[in-house]
């Protein structure tokens, strides 16, 4: 408010000056004389005039340029808003990886693109006896340190997703079968080496099943995602913590191999 005052005043005294310098000439251009009434009423009219009307236009500028701030700032925290909520209908909120719906998604736009690649299925073996053992808090401890393993030991570019309760996925653009396998096996021993304590003193040993398919050029999204599910089923019956990408056991990685060999 004071500044608009104080901008109305300068405006008006400019306007008041101009008044009394034109009123000056045009008196002595056709008056030929000076009358004090003529510089009364060049100071009276800008300051009636020009005094309100300067207040007003800077007040409502003013009034205006606050108005453009706020919404400016709703726009933002509106913008913000989305995006977290775009965000959330994407992402799992405990982990924060892709959730299904959108790992889906992202496969079948990539599928579309290229038909190289790979699907894996990861699954927590005896997850369930975590939760009943130790509750739900470690569990979920648990499957933190799993999604560590598993986002540290995928390649730039590759796609974690959570596809519900213990399982994971991940989605490897651009790899041949001996690639997937080299890029599972990686994520299967880095869980078998997480070190983590249920309990004070208490360490318990972490692991997963995967099951993996190559893309043909023929398959849908969830054509792949299938076909990895039920491999990530077989490597659960032949006995958990190992990564089969066939419906054979060739596929396997080579020490898991040499166990079952050797079983």
């Amino acid at each position: 408010m004071k500044q608009a005052w104080f901008r109305a005043i300068l405006r008006t005294l400019f306007a008041m000056a101009v008044s009394l310098l034109t009123t000056h000439i045009a008196m002595s251009v056709f008056l030929g004389e000076f009358q004090p009434v003529g510089y009364l009423i060049a100071l009276l009219v800008p300051l009636f005039i020009s005094l309100p009307m300067s207040f007003y236009v800077e007040h409502q500028r003013q009034w205006l340029a606050a108005a453009n701030r706020e919404l400016n700032a709703t726009r933002k925290q509106l913008e913000t808003a989305l995006a977290q909520k775009e965000f959330e209908a994407r992402h799992d909120s405990m982990t924060g990886l892709t959730n299904r719906e959108h790992f889906v998604a992202h496969l079948g736009k990539c599928r579309r693109k290229s038909d190289v690649g790979a699907v894996l299925i990861l699954d927590v073996d005896h997850f369930k006896t975590v939760n009943d053992t130790y509750g739900h808090h470690v569990g979920d401890r648990a499957l933190l340190a799993i999604v560590s393993a598993i986002t540290g030991s995928v390649r730039e570019g590759d796609v974690v997703g959570r596809m519900g309760g213990e399982e994971f996925s991940v989605f490897l653009p651009e790899v041949d079968e001996e690639a997937t396998l080299i890029v599972a096996e990686r994520i299967r021993q880095a869980v078998e080496e997480t070190d983590f304590e249920a309990e004070q003193g208490k360490k318990l040993p972490l692991s997963i099943s995967i099951g993996g398919a190559l893309s043909t050029g023929s398959e849908t999204a969830l054509d792949l995602i299938r076909l990895a599910d039920a491999r990530m089923y077989a490597a659960k019956r032949a006995g958990r913590n190992q990564v089969v990408l066939r419906d054979d056991d060739s596929s396997q990685s080579p020490a898991h191999q040499q166990e079952s060999a050797a079983a």
